[in-house]
């Protein structure tokens, strides 16, 4: 996440892309609309959104990888904003605790995004320029 305030990149986990992924999400209409991913990490995930969301804070949504199915996450909105241009608009959601509790995401959802982050993520090798 991004402070304007301060001008520093608040984010502590390594962000990555999945080639093809979407994210289902309900839609202010009631309905479900299905939006590109932009960006995810361990602890949030960041899409494209091309309907406003229903619901605020706490938002429901799955991620959909070709090669893994869907991965259902819960999560609460960090922000929105248009970006580059006023058609193009971007959400960023913080995770909910991964456990065993009803409001937690599942530990099969959170094994799920370290498999990704083992596939995706490119981490720099020491003394490189990556």
């Amino acid at each position: 996440m991004y402070d304007t305030h301060n001008n520093l990149d608040r984010r502590n986990q390594d962000r990555f892309t999945i080639p093809g992924a979407k994210v289902l999400y309900k839609a202010a209409d009631k309905s479900m609309a299905v939006s590109p991913l932009v960006d995810i990490s361990k602890s949030s995930i960041r899409f494209e959104l091309t309907k406003d969301i229903a619901e605020r804070p706490f938002i429901n949504l799955e991620l959909i990888v070709t090669s893994m199915g869907r991965i259902t996450l819960k999560g609460r909105v960090v922000w929105d904003s248009y970006i580059d241009s006023e058609s193009k608009k971007h959400i960023a959601i913080q995770f909910s605790p991964f456990g065993t509790w009803d409001d937690y995401n599942t530990l099969e959802s959170f094994a799920s995004i370290i498999e990704l982050f083992n596939m995706y993520c490119k981490i720099p090798q020491e003394g490189s320029f990556y």
